[in-house]
């Protein structure tokens, strides 16, 4: 069992501080939702997990990665649409939608080091 700390500023500048028990495999990844109730967590076990302040386990898991979830990105334009990237031998972007709980589509990428990986994942989001 692990203990996680999990803290974040809420904007009348009050810090709130959750404390989770629970069994995680290695984070690989972590990224807020904008309105900082909703934390997508990307494990080295190759699943994607996304949390909410009012629960102390997932309300969302997703397992069809093939290789450790290293990237995460919120959309600036869709309420509710994640973005979430595998490693090396996984070679695709994922996209979901929390709203729904469904998965809408991937994206097959070029092989190449994952040490851009972080940067591919958020770039989906730019318009052109």
């Amino acid at each position: 069992m692990t203990l996680v700390l999990i803290y974040y500023l809420i904007p009348e500048d009050f810090v709130l501080f959750s404390l989770f028990f629970f069994w995680v495999s290695r984070v690989c990844g972590l990224k807020w939702f904008y309105n900082n109730h909703e934390l997508a967590s990307g494990e080295n076990d190759n699943r994607l997990l996304v949390w909410n302040q009012h629960s102390t386990q997932p309300v969302l898991k997703y397992c069809e990665h093939t290789a450790a979830v290293k990237a995460i990105a919120w959309s600036p334009h869709v309420h509710g649409l994640l973005a979430s990237r595998g490693g090396t031998t996984d070679r695709c972007i994922r996209f979901w939608n929390i709203t729904t709980n469904s998965h809408l589509s991937y994206m097959e990428l070029e092989v190449r080091s994952t040490s851009g990986s972080k940067a591919r994942c958020g770039e989906v989001w730019r318009r052109e």
